[in-house]
């Protein structure tokens, strides 16, 4: 997977404690795979023609922003139990960048299947 190196992110999930934190950060991390193939899926899928075009970038795009809200939920969990723990991951991953990581639109809305219904307009084109 290139988008999120995730044996790396594993590594630094089995250095947390037991705790609630950990099932939870193992819980998003679960979920990742899912939405790689996901949008996958979706870019392979073969279109003709114009609307049918538009509909698919749509999709492409709901299931990018899905994927990097999920992304952003595992960086902000091994944030927190790296501060809660005092866990030292700059050995693993070469520094971390403390930038904004709750000013986004990742909704838990947001992150749910796009296949079904599209508040794209679709019928004018």
């Amino acid at each position: 997977m290139t988008i999120l190196n995730l044996p790396l992110v594993l590594l630094s999930a089995v250095r947390v404690p037991a705790s609630p934190h950990k099932k939870d950060l193992l819980n998003i991390l679960d979920r990742v795979p899912t939405y790689v193939q996901t949008l996958q899926f979706t870019v392979k899928d073969h279109t003709v023609g114009p609307s049918a075009t538009f509909v698919k970038v749509d999709h492409v795009i709901r299931e990018t922003k899905n994927l990097m809200c999920v992304i952003n939920s595992v960086v902000t969990k091994c944030l927190e139990c790296a501060t809660k723990y005092n866990l030292d991951f700059n050995s693993i991953v070469g520094g971390i960048s403390t930038g904004s990581l709750h000013g986004d639109d990742c909704s838990a809305g947001a992150m749910g299947d796009s296949k079904g219904s599209s508040n794209s307009t679709e019928g004018s084109m």
